[in-house]
């Protein structure tokens, strides 16, 4: 139980932009307060690195847009000349 009220207590005031990077580390820290394994955590962070972290790790909650999501569909592509 003190583990959870001190991953808790670790939230930005309400009044704080918090970027997407910024919320996937506080929700890792609470999901392992409230007991998640270390492998499922570490489950999560690959999921967050391949899938969202790419396009939107430096934006703002409040600024994601329905076509930010849209593009996460869409990795980019990088081509490597022979």
């Amino acid at each position: 139980m003190r583990r959870l009220r001190l991953a808790t207590e670790e939230s930005p005031p309400p009044e704080t932009t918090v970027t997407v990077d910024q919320a996937a580390e506080h929700l890792m820290r609470h999901l392992g307060a409230i007991g998640r394994r270390p492998t499922t955590l570490a489950t999560y962070r690959s999921l967050f690195e391949t899938h969202l972290q790419w396009g939107v790790e430096d934006t703002a909650l409040e600024r994601i847009t329905a076509r930010d999501i849209q593009e996460l569909d869409d990795p980019p592509t990088h081509v490597v000349n022979a």
